[in-house]
């Protein structure tokens, strides 16, 4: 048995397995994004109290939280943001509406 496609089937089929190509590379780069936070989160002690904020892990943590906003489709409304002293550390307090505001909160 062979396989004999026309020109508008064989089209047809390289472009549903180039498809099939990117959906597969997008799932294995999401597998290995998975894969490095859960490793990087082996390292970290919950039984020590940290006195100062790692640039890596809080780089990892924003960026795992934007992909997470990016992935669900969460839209971000900030209003009020130039009332917000520069010279001082502000205290944060809101409203939760949802239960995606803690997340973002970060």
């Amino acid at each position: 048995m062979t396989l004999d496609y026309s020109g508008k089937e064989f089209f047809v089929v390289k472009v549903l397995f180039y498809i099939l190509c990117v959906l597969g590379a997008l799932l294995a780069l999401f597998l290995i994004y998975v894969l490095f936070l859960w490793i990087c989160n082996l390292f970290v002690s919950t039984k020590k109290e940290y006195d100062h904020n790692s640039r890596f892990y809080r780089g990892l943590l924003y960026s795992a939280t934007s992909f997470v906003v990016w992935m669900l489709r969460i839209k971000v409304h900030v209003t009020g943001i130039e009332k917000i002293p520069e010279d001082e550390l502000p205290l944060f307090v809101s409203n939760h509406r949802s239960n995606y505001d803690p997340i973002l909160q970060w």
